[in-house]
């Protein structure tokens, strides 16, 4: 009986005994393993990849914003926070720009629990508003003026 119970140990190896006996940080690792999430290096740029998502936001075009995101993307993992927040910026842009969606990028950040909400309302309501973020067009804007 004793040969059987040590056959089984190796094969057994994901039972709740060997996994209780992981530390939460290894359990975490492989969660991030299993999701394919790399956040060293996010982590690293963490603060460029915020500044890049302001500038984003604040961009005057699609094209600034593009280039503000497009800089910090190596070092973004779409199943996280951070960057699914980055990436949806950078879907935003770049459907601005194009006319069509980012179909690769969309499939991505649907799987982000972060921004997944907001994935499906861009998809559902369908091409975001141009950005026009100038000085003139705020000064200019006649839907501000009248009702």
């Amino acid at each position: 009986m004793d040969d059987l119970t040590d056959a089984n140990e190796g094969v057994n190896s994901g039972s709740p005994q060997h996994q209780s006996s992981l530390t939460t940080e290894e359990r975490l690792e492989r969660y991030y393993d299993s999701r394919g999430i790399n956040k060293t290096k996010e982590n690293q740029y963490a603060n460029d990849i915020e500044i890049a998502i302001a500038s984003a936001q604040k961009a005057n075009s699609p094209e600034s914003a593009i280039l503000a995101l497009k800089k910090m993307q190596p070092y973004l993992q779409a199943n996280t926070r951070l960057g699914g927040m980055a990436l949806l910026e950078l879907t935003i842009a770049l459907w601005q720009r194009d006319g069509q969606p980012d179909d690769d990028l969309l499939e991505k950040l649907v799987g982000n629990a972060h921004v997944k909400g907001q994935v499906q309302q861009l998809i559902k309501r369908g091409k975001p508003p141009s950005r026009d973020n100038s000085f003139w067009q705020g000064i200019c804007n006649p839907n501000q003026w009248w009702d």
